[in-house]
């Protein structure tokens, strides 16, 4: 086998803030990416990779079993669960061995009626790399805006076409990110823009048909927050975060006067996060100014100022509020309870009640759900030996109806997996959370290998959800297993 190859240290310095860096391998960053055509940088990583392949030629029949395993548990052709919005059902579906999607969408009234929305496979022939970022329909049916990466940089593209011929609205817009908002009018779109940096700290409104630049409606000044828009559950306002990982503010307005000067709800403080929804003439507002893991305060569309917040939900220690939206009705909450997931209905008689779920421990979150009045709700779910499931859930009867279950073409048995949550003590006396998954031969003795995951940062909880490559693993006597540490959110904000 070849000796692995050790890349070459030249000196190279650079000054920031005044701190002078030694960086001997700043030669490896090609200034022209996404581009490389250095030869002396390409030289080296083709190096890297030879080194590679020696040092797995071995092992090349196991890989390979492995990789026709995990490729016959994914099915040839997937589809999505329609979902109706504004007079139309829409779905995606992957076609025989197609590595993009199709997007299609009917009318409600002929819902057999599909025809293509947007076709990613198509777009895709034309690069070497594609992927698609946000797709918006207008309003009044159409119009459509989407957005493209074809180079990895993670700029989007955003463009606007013409539904009934398929043709450009204006030209393309460059370096957006995230999903525009279209005005109630469908003549006018916001959308977040780049700067060099890549940093998204500005909000434009471009009007269609105008020769004139788009306007600029509200621009971040400090560069360490980012920013981002959201239309409310009623579709009666526009929402534009700005904030960073412990603090932030929102600002709205109203999507019918979508280019109109953006009002400030409240200002950031520090360690203030809080989220508005919108709905039956009130801004619906989770916080954690009084409770660390949230509240929820409800307050008149005319008074959006903290001093007329109303307290409507309390968190505490065992409840933590980490999601909400509101509908005519009701009011759904995403909430953790002692590190499990739950779904909270409250109704304006303030009558509330959890959606029950068959297994004891699973993962369980709003799935697709754009009407502001419904009588059905739609969730994902899944766990450690359960497959990813699509439910919907009856409001009325409070009935679960399943939608669709990830199908493992190759043969899955859960029954044959075991799933257990065990508490174990860290050094500074804290319970950690881990949740374990085998097969139900494995002996749980010491003896069989254990693949052990763990992430904690950013308040991200590592779900314990259902991974059908992880049963390669699994079916070799492995026990497989989360801890849930510290730095995720498992068991609240603190």
């Amino acid at each position: 086998m070849p000796p692995a190859p050790i890349a070459q240290r030249y000196p190279h310095t650079f000054t920031r803030h005044g701190i002078t860096i030694e960086d001997p391998y700043a030669w490896l960053r090609d200034t022209d990416y996404p581009k490389v055509e250095n030869t002396k940088i390409l030289s080296y990583l083709h190096a890297e990779n030879a080194y590679f392949e020696a040092f797995m030629s071995p092992y090349q029949q196991t890989s390979q079993s492995l990789f026709e395993e995990i490729k016959a548990r994914q099915p040839a052709e997937d589809e999505s669960v329609p979902y109706l919005d504004n007079g139309y059902y829409y779905q995606w579906r992957f076609r025989k061995d197609a590595q993009y999607r199709t997007w299609y969408r009917a009318p409600a009234a002929t819902p057999e009626a599909w025809e293509v929305l947007l076709d990613e496979v198509a777009l895709a022939a034309k690069h070497s790399y594609f992927r698609l970022g946000a797709l918006a329909v207008s309003p009044d049916n159409k119009k459509l805006a989407y957005s493209v990466d074809i180079d990895g940089s993670e700029r989007f593209q955003l463009n606007i076409i013409n539904l009934d011929d398929r043709t450009p609205i204006g030209e393309a817009i460059n370096d957006t990110i995230d999903t525009p908002i279209w005005n109630t009018q469908s003549n006018q779109l916001l959308y977040v823009s780049l700067n060099e940096q890549w940093q998204p700290l500005k909000v434009f409104a471009h009007t269609l048909g105008s020769s004139e630049a788009d306007q600029l409606i509200f621009e971040e000044q400090n560069s360490s927050y980012r920013v981002s828009i959201d239309l409310s559950q009623s579709e009666q306002f526009v929402f534009i975060n700005s904030g960073g990982h412990s603090d932030n503010e929102v600002r709205f307005l109203p999507r019918s006067h979508a280019a109109s000067p953006p009002t400030l709800i409240t200002p950031r403080t520090p360690q203030h996060e809080y989220y508005v929804d919108h709905g039956n003439h009130e801004f619906v507002i989770r916080s954690n100014l009084q409770t660390q893991n949230f509240d929820i305060f409800r307050t008149h569309e005319s008074q959006p100022e903290l001093q007329h917040w109303q307290l409507w939900i309390r968190g505490d220690e065992a409840h933590y509020l980490t999601g909400h939206l509101v509908l005519k009705d009701l009011l759904v909450i995403e909430e953790r309870k002692f590190g499990l997931d739950q779904i909270r209905i409250i109704d304006h008689q303030q009558e509330e009640h959890y959606i029950e779920f068959p297994e004891a421990a699973y993962t369980v979150g709003l799935g697709i759900n754009p009407s502001f009045d419904t009588n059905t709700l739609r969730l994902g779910y899944t766990s450690l030996v359960t497959p990813h499931t699509v439910y919907d859930y009856s409001l009325d009867d409070r009935t679960l109806t399943t939608r669709k279950v990830q199908k493992i073409p190759s043969g899955y048995q859960a029954d044959m997996f075991d799933t257990r949550r065990l508490m174990i003590t860290a050094r500074d006396g804290v319970e950690v959370p881990v949740s374990l998954v085998y097969h139900k031969d494995t002996s749980l003795d010491g003896t069989a290998p254990l693949y052990l995951y763990a992430y904690g940062a950013y308040g991200y909880a590592t779900p314990p959800a259902f991974s059908s490559s992880r049963l390669s693993l699994l079916e070799r006597g492995f026990v497989y297993a989360i801890a849930h540490i510290r730095g995720g959110d498992d068991l609240g904000y603190q």
